[in-house]
């Protein structure tokens, strides 16, 4: 069947979001392990925090050879008003994508995301801003490791880590130079807390 890439990470990007518009961009990878080609399309539904539907999207249709994959964007605009993440706020969008094969009535695969429509920006004078605001970033150093597990941290415990950052007062959280697990970004985004990641192994 032709399923999502879940080795290859979903890059969501914004533009320059505001609380009148912000074009949403989802870019993915599909992957078709069967043997044969397969005709799929991708379908997006977006909703908010509140579970009303705000807007849908259509990727395709592709062609998918076998064993091979497919590239995929969807780009939507909400109506306004967009609600915008903040630390003080920190509303998530859900987005529903299923890959659906015409003709027949159950989808091929279905993931859900959670994302924050947020516009960071870095200056040397002013320092950062969010959402056009300025903000002090305020938050722990972490190795991504415990005690005798090493870096096999229990989910658990990320989750406690970040309700910890915001029960300090902090707000920002400085990850290892190792690709943070999913779940702990999302703990991130629910709470409140912003994610300042390595680029590079040293």
């Amino acid at each position: 069947p032709v399923l999502f890439d879940r080795t290859i990470a979903q890059n969501i990007a914004f533009g320059k979001p505001n609380a009148s518009q912000a074009a949403i961009q989802h870019a993915a990878v599909l992957a078709n392990a069967h043997e044969a080609a397969h005709g799929v399309l991708v379908r997006a539904r977006f909703l908010s925090a509140e579970d009303a539907e705000v807007a849908v999207a259509t990727a395709g249709p592709f062609s998918v050879v076998a064993g091979a994959s497919q590239p995929f964007r969807l780009t939507v605009s909400p109506p306004a008003p967009v609600h915008l993440w903040s630390v003080a706020r920190p509303y998530l969008y859900t987005v529903q994508l299923t890959v659906v094969v015409p003709g027949r009535a159950v989808a091929a695969d279905a993931l859900n995301l959670t994302l924050g429509v947020r516009a960071i920006a870095l200056d040397g004078g002013s320092g950062m801003r969010l959402n056009g605001q300025p903000l002090q970033m305020r938050g722990l150093c972490d190795h991504s490791s415990l005690g005798g597990v090493g870096s096999a941290v229990p989910e658990r415990v990320n989750l406690f880590r970040a309700q910890a950052i915001r029960l300090v007062g902090g707000n920002a959280w400085r990850m290892a130079h190792n690709p943070p697990p999913v779940a702990r970004l999302e703990y991130m985004d629910r709470l409140g807390v912003l994610c300042m990641d390595e680029n590079r192994d040293f």
